[in-house]
């Protein structure tokens, strides 16, 4: 079978990798440029001088399934272990373990893991089996129905794209986040009964997160990989020189990098303010 995947996330080339290791034909289509969705990283600039993880920055194993994936990553030497030089940062600024926050049975069900080379190889490495179309902007759906597949005139599915392009195929996974999969999925509502769906998937709600990447001076001393915070405007900082670079602390010649998460709260603020000028200090 020729199955389309719309979205290149960890959803979409999750199922495209299962799919295509039983034989089927699989071609994922992605509005941006690269694949891997949230497990997102960027460049400083075109040199790639500076490498970020700038969405998803580590990640728990919990499932069989998907302990494999991470069993094949770690041949590859792609992931290793996160946790031990992450901390929460409790009262009076206080460096707590993160590891040790946990309870013992989240200890014991949980492995915690973050990338050795960019989260984004990770995306790289599951799409290696499946036909990925970058910059391709699926704008609907069109579904013939059983009959034209019975005769053989064309596939049941057609996916139809914002530059007029189109392209058939025998199923079709949307794999996209749900405001993207409500557009998608209304096209074809007229063909199939896509409202239970529509229905599921419109009541699902984002919180927004402002990212802020940053070069300090090397000289700084930072003894951790990860600083969990509870503060009104932060809610995660990321040493990310320790988790590409193994270093712990500073004193080399090229500056630390860093990824510090915004709370929900510090962003919708920011969002809903008309002189924005007045929140960006503030993150």
């Amino acid at each position: 079978m020729k199955i389309a995947i719309i979205g290149a996330g960890i959803a979409g080339l999750s199922a495209g990798q299962a799919l295509a290791k039983k034989g089927h034909e699989v071609h994922v289509f992605e509005k941006s440029r690269g694949v891997g969705g949230r497990i997102a990283t960027r460049y400083s600039d075109e040199s790639a001088e500076h490498r970020f993880d700038h969405g998803i920055g580590f990640f728990s194993v919990q499932s069989e399934a998907f302990a494999k994936q991470v069993d094949h990553w770690s041949a590859k030497d792609l992931v290793k272990p996160w946790g031990e030089h992450a901390y929460r940062l409790g009262s009076e600024d206080q460096k707590i373990p993160f590891l040790e926050t946990l309870s013992s049975s989240q200890r014991a069900s949980k492995q915690w893991f973050t990338s050795t080379q960019g989260m984004n190889r990770l995306g790289k490495e599951m799409s290696r089996m499946v036909h990925v179309h970058p910059n391709a902007h699926v704008s609907g759906l069109t579904f013939y129905g059983g009959d034209a597949h019975e005769q053989k005139k064309k596939k049941p599915w057609l996916i139809n794209f914002r530059d007029s392009n189109m392209v058939e195929a025998d199923a079709v996974i949307v794999a996209t986040p749900a405001p993207q999969a409500y557009g998608i999925l209304n096209t074809c509502h007229d063909e199939v009964d896509t409202y239970k769906i529509i229905r599921e998937i419109d009541v699902v709600k984002y919180l927004p997160t402002f990212t802020v990447m940053a070069l300090v001076d090397s000289s700084k001393t930072v003894p951790w990989s990860t600083l969990l915070m509870d503060s009104p405007t932060l809610q995660l900082i990321s040493n990310e020189s320790v988790k590409h670079d193994h270093r712990v602390g500073g004193g080399e010649e090229e500056p630390i990098r860093f990824v510090l998460h915004s709370t929900h709260k510090a962003a919708e603020k920011a969002v809903n303010t008309i002189n924005r000028e007045i929140v960006w200090p503030q993150l």
